[in-house]
């Protein structure tokens, strides 16, 4: 379960929760934490929960420049990442 938001600075934050993850039934996580270097996002913030593949947790916004950014969180890794997918898309 995703909820996110935005900070006054700009700072995506998310509050989140998995069953049996962290023994911590709800987690606060500011991504300029927890990714450092993370962009800053001006768009809409989506959130999405996959179970397709394994397990994830994703939070997607788009850049200052228009790039769709995902920030995203598998029990695999247990910490967040981000990833530029207008820089990784493939054209079809």
């Amino acid at each position: 379960m995703n909820i996110a938001g935005r900070e006054s600075d700009g700072t995506i934050s998310v509050y989140w929760w998995v069953p049996g993850v962290n023994n911590n039934p709800w987690n606060i996580e500011k991504f300029r934490e927890e990714v450092p270097g993370a962009t800053l996002t001006s768009g809409p913030i989506t959130g999405i929960t996959a179970l397709s593949g394994g397990f994830s947790m994703s939070i997607l916004s788009t850049s200052k420049s228009g790039d769709v950014m995902r920030l995203w969180w598998t029990p695999a890794t247990n910490t967040w990442a981000e990833r530029n997918l207008t820089q990784t898309a493939v054209p079809i």
